[in-house]
């Protein structure tokens, strides 16, 4: 629903541009970013709504750029739009907060795991529910070796630590971050041999403990790289609105981005990976961030598909 409400937002963003009314459209694709702001930093957050609350943002992002080709703005109201978004991608508080109230979650969902392993009657209920499906389990044999397959406090300790180190590296710099390596390879999805699928999954202590974090392990890395891109995304829009502003002035682009400060742009915004200014290149008209390699190689122009996959995510400069 959040996100229908962001596209009918686009829809009025764009009717209004079409009408004439070019500020009264970038408004409201400002009140669509706005609401994403609004989801993101709600008093008890959870991560779905963080992530929706993101893809909000995006819904505006990308028409934004295609509408700034063609605008009619005054320079002094696109720098002004410029430093109104890079106001939005210091969200550091709001992730914080959203870390912790998943972390109230994690001892909740061990807990119901402890409960269902914890006697007879919760496994004929599970029976029930298959429908006889699940006839195999020996219910008076299993339940002996919960104490092997499922350790609570050492389970607790575990996820407690991969929220503590999610939420040290809110407001980090990629490069900056820490992350705690999965005790399980699992998720990788295949094995060796069965030998290595039996010490993996039979001989292996706290094995539901372990499925858990490792599930949250699983969000943990690829969640910072995520947000890495929609940082880029949002700080590479706001650099396109100085620019524009700037050719509006002078007829060209700037060799560098320094030219931006402070007329444009009241300063460069970090690569949210590894925390230099965010590259530019006038010749291949491109603002670009080294991505999760560390490794600048110039931008990428020729890749096709999600520019987060590419070598260097880009933002194309079209006018």
């Amino acid at each position: 629903k959040y996100r229908e409400l962001a596209r009918w937002g686009v829809v009025r963003a764009r009717y209004l541009i079409a009408k004439g009314k070019e500020e009264d459209g970038f408004e409201w694709f400002f009140k669509v970013l706005k609401f994403g702001d609004m989801i993101k930093r709600s008093p008890r957050p959870v991560l779905i709504q963080y992530l929706v609350a993101d893809a909000v943002q995006n819904i505006a992002l990308k028409p934004m750029r295609e509408e700034l080709e063609k605008t009619n703005l005054p320079s002094f109201v696109l720098s002004e739009y410029a430093s109104r978004l890079l106001l939005l991608v210091e969200d550091y508080d709001a992730l914080k907060n959203t870390l912790k109230m998943e972390y109230m979650f994690a001892p909740n969902a061990l807990k119901e795991i402890e409960k269902s392993l914890s006697g007879k009657s919760s496994f004929e209920k599970l029976q029930e529910e298959l429908e006889g499906e699940a006839q195999f389990i020996q219910l008076p044999v299993f339940p002996l070796f919960n104490g092997i397959y499922l350790k609570p406090n050492e389970s607790h300790l575990l996820c407690a630590n991969i929220y503590r180190r999610g939420i040290a590296n809110a407001g980090k710099f990629y490069k900056d971050m820490k992350f705690i390596e999965a005790e399980m390879n699992s998720r990788s999805g295949h094995y060796s041999n069965w030998l290595v699928w039996m010490k993996e999954n039979i001989f292996t202590e706290n094995r539901i403990g372990k499925a858990l974090a490792d599930f949250i392990f699983g969000f943990s890395g690829n969640f910072f790289v995520s947000k890495c891109l929609r940082d880029f995304e949002k700080e590479a829009t706001a650099c396109l609105l100085a620019l524009r502003a700037y050719k509006k002035d002078r007829g060209k682009l700037p060799t560098t981005l320094d030219e931006l400060v402070p007329t444009y742009l009241p300063k460069i915004p970090p690569d949210p990976f590894d925390g230099k200014p965010l590259r530019y290149s006038r010749e291949k008209r491109i603002i670009y961030c080294v991505g999760e390699d560390l490794k600048d190689e110039g931008g990428s122009v020729e890749e096709k598909g999600y520019f987060g996959q590419w070598k260097d995510p880009s933002i194309f400069i079209k006018f």
